[in-house]
């Protein structure tokens, strides 16, 4: 582990002082050498509000003077600018490309797979004033909130805990474009797919490529079973009578895709659960609920090319459950990050502000994996609220390797003496379930 402790210290070190200098003289944002330079502003913002989200121009201010470098609150808010969010924009992918080697988690189902994947996109909202450069996806909201919005898209790799890719890109853009561009993945690995990310081209490419998957499938999708004509799939479904199929199919017209089709039916409880929230984001969208997306709430339905041997449904079902630790991941970025909330107005001001939180978040998960691999025994808020304690003294000693990784050792023990979670018994969690796949039963939610 100490290695994982060197690799931190040397990125972190790397990244808010020489690569943080290069890009604001790269940028256009600093043009002459001052006590208040690009490492400096960087690390203000960046530090600071890890520290604390809800902190004010005051407040980062004070910071900055606490690290030596005095400037005034007007100031600071004179260095929000076009090229000020440039270079944010530039940091933050190269945040992710510092891969940092962790412990893999030991859990022999993930292991069965070289690399265990999940990606998704989160959206915040920005200042109707960005909608030439961020389009949203337009809507009724008298606050404009819907005018102009930056989309994240994030690949995790969760035997690691790894964040392998990230992608910034305009709200109105699709999900599915951002999974079409990513890096390819390496044979062996497992892709766990979203609706979002639905695409057979994707699906057929990986599958010559050695790459697995699992797969959600939209109700209208055309299923072929047997020597049966395609139909779509809740049309399908609504013709059985059994409650349970695990067996070939093919999914798609244009480009059909060859797999393993599990379906299981759900217990009414879960099927009028499913309804209910189904109504509600409809409300919420103004669209109107459809036969085929009811029929589909009272079935689970996965799709892998995984075959039987190497994959019971049981174990389909608890690794595709994973994917949920990508949205922990940005509730975490969003509740205790505030990624998306700001107290500035100007447009420059708020952007800048969510791309700092957002490389915040970045060098903050470095962090969290020096207590071990992400799917640990100790929530990521109670490793959080450690992290912020330390972060006056990382400060302090960013320009000093060897003190920063003698900071970095004390806070891994600090992280590694927290207390477990207790054994659940009624709900296991994410990895007691990986664990023990069985514990799942057949009541899927």
């Amino acid at each position: 582990m100490f290695s994982t402790v060197t690799r931190v210290a040397a990125v972190l070190q790397t990244l808010l002082t020489t690569r943080a200098e290069e890009l604001a003289r790269l940028t256009g944002l600093v043009r002459r050498q001052r006590k208040f330079s690009g490492a400096s502003w960087v690390q203000t913002l960046v530090l600071g509000w890890m520290e604390r989200p809800r902190a004010t121009l005051e407040d980062l201010t004070e910071w900055a003077a606490q690290h030596g470098v005095r400037i005034s609150p007007q100031g600071l808010d004179q260095w929000f600018c076009p090229e000020a969010a440039e270079c944010l924009k530039q940091l933050a992918p190269l945040a992710v490309g510092a891969l940092v080697q962790t412990q893999r988690a030991a859990v022999p189902l993930l292991q069965r797979f070289g690399g265990v994947y999940v990606e998704d996109c989160t959206t915040v909202p920005l200042p109707a004033a960005l909608a030439a450069h961020y389009p949203g996806c337009g809507g009724n909201d008298p606050a404009g909130r819907d005018q102009a919005a930056l989309k994240i898209y994030v690949r995790l790799e969760v035997t690691h805990g790894q964040l392998t890719e990230l992608a910034l890109q305009p709200g109105r853009q699709p999900d599915v474009c951002a999974g079409q561009q990513a890096v390819r993945l390496p044979a062996g690995a497992l892709r766990l797919k979203d609706l979002g990310f639905f695409d057979t081209q994707v699906l057929a490419q990986d599958d010559q490529a050695g790459v697995q998957w699992i797969s959600r499938l939209p109700c209208t999708v055309a299923l072929g079973v047997g020597a049966a004509a395609p139909v779509a799939l809740a049309d399908w479904l609504a013709e059985q009578a059994q409650d349970r199929y695990d067996g070939p199919a093919t999914v798609g017209t244009e480009q059909p895709v060859a797999g393993r089709l599990l379906a299981l039916r759900c217990p009414e409880a879960v099927r009028q659960r499913r309804l209910r929230q189904l109504a509600q984001r409809a409300r919420k969208k103004g669209r109107p609920v459809s036969r085929r997306q009811q029929v589909l709430c009272g079935w689970t339905v996965l799709f892998t090319n995984v075959p039987a041997e190497r994959l019971s449904f049981a174990e389909a079902w608890v690794l595709y459950r994973t994917r949920w630790q990508i949205e922990l991941l940005f509730k975490l970025w969003k509740s205790h990050g505030r990624l998306a909330q700001s107290l500035g107005k100007r447009d420059q001001r708020v952007l800048c502000e969510v791309l700092a939180k957002l490389l915040a978040a970045l060098v903050q998960h470095w962090l969290l994996l020096l207590a071990g691999p992400w799917l640990g025994e100790v929530s990521a808020a109670q490793k959080v609220r450690v992290v912020r304690r330390y972060l006056e003294r990382l400060a302090g000693v960013l320009e000093a390797l060897d003190g920063l990784i003698a900071i970095l050792v004390t806070l891994q023990r600090r992280l590694q003496r927290l207390r477990r979670r207790n054994r659940r018994q009624k709900k296991p969690s994410t990895l007691e379930l990986l664990k023990e796949p069985q514990r799942a039963g057949l009541g899927l939610t």
